[in-house]
């Protein structure tokens, strides 16, 4: 079985950042129902590549030990509703192109996702997994378009295609809430090839402007994790080596900017806030 390592450059990583709130408002609310549906690539799977790697050296891999910022914003809602059951289709390396062929880390490296479609497209299960389930989905998250930035796409390409794949996800679902994840920027600091946060906004306003075309929220991490001016005594560069592992020495070698455990809690803190769902909780 073949693993590949979904590092900085990889696609595995969905890096968008901006200078958007940490929410938009779709002026429309949409309670939790009976399933939350997680959609993209590896943030929505929770990739953590290290781990990855052990646990399939050790003979011990179980998708369910990547939870990700899905099952701890599931964990969340069942404030509102105990009975909420987490669907989690996230692909690792999956872009607005991929997503509608194929899931590589499934289908070419045989790698089990949380919930797996070998020879779909994670599209094709999205939408016949709402047409299955009328009415019954909300909310619906969305973290794609990154990984197509570091594939060379560009912006007026990825703001169709993601454009496109939300308009069908609206269409199929029209009562749901749409959340899009617009993410952080791991590489400030990364000191052998830094990409500053200003590189990145036309990226941020392109997956916004997506997200507006279906009155879709959006969850902005990066108004966290790239914090330029925290509370003391934190920093940006504290904040990101807490919230991403991209200070932690891998023993592979390659580099990886995905979130840290605390990292993805932080961010289905973040998915929580974006969502409103706060108000149905006692005292909200």
């Amino acid at each position: 079985m073949r693993i590949r390592l979904l590092g900085l450059a990889a696609a595995g990583l969905a890096v968008v950042v901006g200078t958007t709130p940490a929410s938009a408002d779709s002026g429309k609310f949409n309670p939790p129902k009976q399933y939350y549906l997680s959609l993209g690539d590896s943030l929505a799977f929770g990739y953590q590549q290290d781990k990855l790697i052990a646990e399939f050296t050790a003979g011990t891999y179980s998708p369910s030990d990547f939870p990700g910022y899905t099952y701890a914003f599931g964990d969340l809602m069942r404030a509102v509703d105990p009975g909420l059951t987490v669907v989690d289709y996230g692909c690792p390396g999956e872009t607005t192109i991929s997503f509608t062929t194929a899931c590589s880390f499934q289908d070419v490296d045989g790698v089990p996702l949380h919930d797996g479609y070998p020879g779909r497209s994670q599209e094709s299960v999205a939408l016949g997994f709402l047409r299955a389930h009328p009415g019954q989905v909300s909310p619906i998250t969305v973290s794609l378009g990154g990984n197509d930035f570091f594939a060379g796409s560009s912006l007026a390409d990825i703001q169709t295609r993601l454009t496109r794949i939300l308009r069908e996800l609206r269409a199929a679902a029209p009562d749901a809430e749409i959340i899009v994840l617009l993410s952080y920027n791991p590489l400030t600091f990364y000191v052998p090839a830094p990409v500053t946060d200003a590189a990145f906004s036309a990226l941020n306003g392109v997956m916004g402007a997506a997200a507006a075309t279906v009155g879709a929220r959006t969850a902005n991490v990066f108004a966290v994790f790239n914090n330029p001016n925290p509370a003391p005594p934190a920093t940006e560069l504290s904040n990101i080596c807490m919230w991403t592992l991209i200070c932690t020495p891998s023993p592979s070698g390659v580099p990886d900017g995905h979130a840290t455990d605390l990292g993805y809690q932080k961010m289905a803190d973040i998915f929580w806030e974006a969502s409103g769902y706060s108000r149905l909780t006692p005292g909200g």
